[in-house]
């Protein structure tokens, strides 16, 4: 990134196709600031992956299946002569590593965020070996960054307590909204009002211990003895899922739960608008201190004007966002609670009316005027 009257970004990224990366041309508005882009070839694809794991699975987690990319940090160096600051986003951590060089080449100042936490990730399972390699790229990209930054307050204070000499440079930037995107809903959506029909959407993926099986069970609970309630009720789920989640769904035999695949984000945005309630499910997190995940899909529901059904460990970050805004969060242990309130809704849709006003702190333009303000601050400090 280099500072002269205004910023003017240069964008290092993987060069299109990057596998599990699709192109989405709805971000295309935002690159407006974007100078010029240095796009870096990763050649990979599910063939070479499935070999790799067969020789060596270990090559593919350090620091992950985009290593590639970080290897060819020389490529930028020839291609940018200078720039002023640094800014890297994580995952896949790769990009840390890349930015970690950079670093060491051009010895300005670099603000590394971190969306999720690194080595502190409950939901990692690294290899001994493994994880000794990510324990060492922590520790050097944590020292040599200026600024580390975190989605969440918990995930700051995670980290704190790992590195409590470098708490200095840690700083919070949560995940945002753009407030031109905010709609405000007036009523239930189309299908309620034609069918009078109460229709639930997940969008998003479903794997390890995010799974569907406490809704499911919820919902077999509340039609063992409200059929006849239950003919007002659809509910679709969008997105991919692992075997033990296909599993659920093929053995269900609720005629109103469905399964639609994997969408488009155009397609998921367009199912969104269409539901009542918009449902988030979280992962099981066992210890407590490291549940610190804020889901983004949280914000864009929320400017969708839709009430949020929420499944998620007690006092985590979805819990604390949903009860602010327009929501009710249950924990995993809630099924009978979780079947006795869409019982409740099937009764009497009031329940999901109205709409609050998204906190301006999730503001995309609120962020990246903070965001500016710390890249003057560290130029100014240089």
């Amino acid at each position: 990134m280099q500072k002269k009257d205004a910023w003017e970004i240069i964008s290092v990224t993987s060069a299109i196709p990057t596998l599990f990366m699709p192109y989405d041309k709805s971000l295309e508005p935002y690159l407006g600031q974007v100078k010029r882009k240095v796009e870096i070839k990763v050649p990979e694809n599910k063939y070479t992956n499935f070999l790799i794991r067969k020789i060596n699975p270990h090559i593919l987690e350090r620091p992950d299946s985009k290593f590639l990319f970080h290897l060819q940090w020389k490529k930028v160096t020839k291609s940018i002569k200078n720039i002023d600051i640094i800014y890297s986003r994580s995952f896949p951590l790769s990009s840390t590593i890349m930015a970690y060089k950079l670093k060491k080449r051009y010895n300005v100042p670099w603000v590394m965020h971190l969306s999720d936490p690194w080595c502190e990730s409950p939901l990692s399972h690294y290899s001994n070996k493994s994880l000794a390699y990510h324990e060492k790229w922590e520790k050097l990209c944590f020292n040599e960054a200026d600024i580390i930054s975190f989605t969440t307050k918990r995930a700051l204070e995670l980290y704190a307590f790992k590195f409590p000499d470098l708490k200095h440079k840690f700083k919070v930037f949560p995940n945002v909204y753009d407030p031109n995107e905010i709609i405000i809903r007036n009523s239930l959506s189309e299908s309620h009002t034609k069918a009078n029909t109460l229709k639930i959407v997940y969008t998003g993926g479903l794997a390890n211990t995010r799974t569907a099986e406490v809704f499911i069970n919820a919902l077999n609970l509340l039609s063992i003895q409200e059929q006849e309630l239950l003919s007002k009720l659809e509910i679709i789920f969008a997105g991919d899922m692992d075997a033990y989640n296909r599993g659920l769904f093929e053995h269900n035999k609720l005629n109103f739960l469905n399964h639609v695949g994997v969408l488009t984000s155009k397609e998921a945005n367009k199912l969104q608008m269409e539901a009542d309630i918009l449902l988030v499910i979280d992962s099981k997190i066992k210890d407590a201190r490291k549940n610190v995940f804020f889901p983004s899909k949280l914000l864009d529901y929320a400017i969708k004007g839709k009430f949020i059904l929420g499944i998620t460990e007690a006092n985590s970050p979805t819990e604390e966002f949903i009860v602010k805004n327009n929501g009710i969060a249950f924990s995993f242990k809630d099924e009978r609670a979780i079947a006795d309130w869409i019982k409740k809704v099937l009764s009497d849709n009031s329940l999901i009316k109205g709409q609050k006003k998204i906190d301006r702190y999730f503001s995309a333009e609120e962020q990246s005027n903070e965001l500016s303000q710390l890249f003057k601050q560290l130029l100014d400090g240089k």
